[in-house]
């Protein structure tokens, strides 16, 4: 048999082969590239969703806190009771330094004459 006649079918083959290898190479590279970007961004969400996952934790046990605080505060009508409250009381302190003072003059008056007695009797 002679090999000059397959020699144009061979080399066409082995062209063909090349053109294929090269087209394969050029998508699947992509795709391995594509595959290792991949992974690397899923592991990069993996910690970026565990770390936001602790910051609503987090925050959610910060505002649970709050909420209890707030439920110890009075409400708006307790407030105002305690203000009526308050002003009672004030009105009632006015009063008693009001008393406080005429007793205090009455204190006064009977440590001058027990000190003008002393004073005479001696």
């Amino acid at each position: 048999m002679d090999l000059n006649l397959l020699m144009p079918w061979l080399g066409a083959a082995a062209l063909i082969l090349s053109l294929g290898n090269t087209i394969n190479g050029f998508f699947t590279s992509g795709a391995k590239k594509t595959a290792a970007d991949l992974v690397t961004t899923r592991s990069d969400l993996t910690g970026l969703i565990a770390t936001l996952t602790k910051l609503v934790e987090d925050q959610d046990r910060r505002v649970q806190a709050i909420e209890i605080e707030m439920k110890h505060l009075p409400d708006a009508k307790a407030f105002v009771d305690l203000r009526l409250s308050i002003s009672e009381m004030s009105g009632k302190m006015g009063r008693m330094e009001e008393n406080q003072i005429g007793v205090s003059r009455t204190v006064l008056r009977i440590d001058n004459f027990l000190m003008q007695q002393g004073a005479k009797a001696s």
